[in-house]
């Protein structure tokens, strides 16, 4: 995988590799298991079990043995008060809305696979054009925005001509869920307006496509209230179209309502709750594995390990980004170097040949011929097939 010789330091394999301990495993694996049991299932008696031992000190009693090792894992990763926490449930105006039910709203999302690798002003003026395309003088056109600090902070807001209408969310939140936020918040006012037509433009794609599905697994609240409201709109008369548009190209709306989420910063206290979500906690966890498996190299380092020491030193525990279109001899090399190891030619300071089947240039001739070379391809399936 790493190309390095039998005799490198595992610690050093787990780091380069980004690969965890079994241990480190079994104790997220745990922590993920418990933490989607008792929010997604919290009237199982299993998981009144769990959420008691959270909140507790864990029960030694042999009868309750997988119990009190499973939250003495999660209390050891510090995610006890994540775990624990009440469910996310759902709006209490929410009804589950048959298979063959069309979404209350209509969503207009790009076609391209990628719209944000295109050129910024050719996304301006085809945004612009739609933008222009689907307004009308009697539509009350919202502009929404989130945005999330490094600190953790997190800001909704909205525009409508020139009223504007900002929050401060709970701490902790994540871009995504700040951008529901803002455009839940935009629902919540056309509402309270009575508009018949309402237009909103997002520039979070993400968002846009979770709300293609009436079903949700996570952020239900969020996710159930719009809905909820969207059904009760539409039953009413009024027409909802949320629409994609690029962000930070210069469209007027969308900057005023970026300037609008971050003036939230300045509000004294949270005026917009948002419960964590099960994603957030489970990169949390995974953030915290990740930060022991680290501290796991730096004990070896502290121990006296001349090779740990120099993958700390000469990486600084930062992962390898190769471009795509990196040959595989040239990945090889470089996570040699890392590890501490010279590479076939820089031993013998002879570089290798080429090969002749495809021209590369490899340290393990065979080896690249039998497992890597391209010209290869037809018969190596053959060979899996057979």
């Amino acid at each position: 995988m790493l190309g390095a010789p039998r005799w490198t330091r595992i610690a050093n394999l787990r780091a380069e590799s980004g690969l965890l301990s079994l241990e480190h495993r079994i104790a997220l694996q745990a922590a993920v298991t418990t933490l989607q049991l008792v929010q997604r299932r919290p009237h199982l008696p299993v998981s009144a079990l769990l959420r008691r031992l959270l909140r507790h000190p864990p029960d030694p009693r042999p009868e309750h043995d997988w119990a009190c090792t499973t939250a003495a894992l999660v209390h050891s990763l510090g995610a006890a008060p994540d775990i624990c926490r009440e469910p996310d449930s759902p709006h209490p105006g929410y009804t589950d809305p048959p298979p063959w039910a069309p979404l209350p709203y209509k969503i207009h999302c790009p076609t391209e696979a990628h719209p944000r690798a295109s050129i910024p002003a050719l996304l301006r003026q085809e945004g612009l054009s739609r933008v222009a395309s689907l307004n009308s003088p009697y539509s009350a056109v919202y502009y929404t925005d989130g945005s999330v600090c490094a600190d953790g902070f997190a800001w909704s807001a909205f525009v409508l001509g020139k009223y504007s209408e900002s929050w401060q969310l709970s701490l902790g939140v994540s871009a995504f869920q700040a951008e529901l936020a803002a455009i839940l918040g935009a629902l919540r006012h056309a509402q309270l307006n009575q508009h018949r037509r309402v237009i909103m433009h997002t520039d979070s794609l993400s968002s846009l496509q979770r709300l293609c599905s009436s079903s949700c697994a996570d952020n239900v609240s969020l996710l159930t209230e719009f809905y909820s409201v969207a059904s009760l709109l539409t039953s009413k008369g009024t027409t909802i179209t949320l629409h994609w548009i690029p962000g930070h190209v210069g469209i007027l709306g969308n900057e005023r309502a970026d300037a609008a989420a971050r003036s939230a910063c300045f509000l004294p206290e949270i005026t917009f709750p948002v419960r964590p979500s099960t994603s957030n906690t489970i990169a949390t966890l995974a953030s915290t594995i990740g930060r022991l498996s680290r501290e796991t190299h730096q004990l070896c380092v502290a121990e006296g390990s001349q090779s740990a020491l120099l993958y700390a030193t000469a990486t600084t525990y930062l992962p390898l980004l190769p471009p795509p279109d990196l040959p595989n001899y040239l990945l090889v090399r470089l996570r040699r170097l890392r590890l501490g190891f010279p590479c076939y030619s820089q031993i013998t300071g002879v570089a290798p040949e080429p090969g002749s089947h495809c021209l590369e240039r490899a340290e393990e001739p065979l080896i690249h011929y039998l497992l890597h070379c391209p010209a290869q391809i037809s018969p190596r399936h053959g060979r899996r097939s057979a």
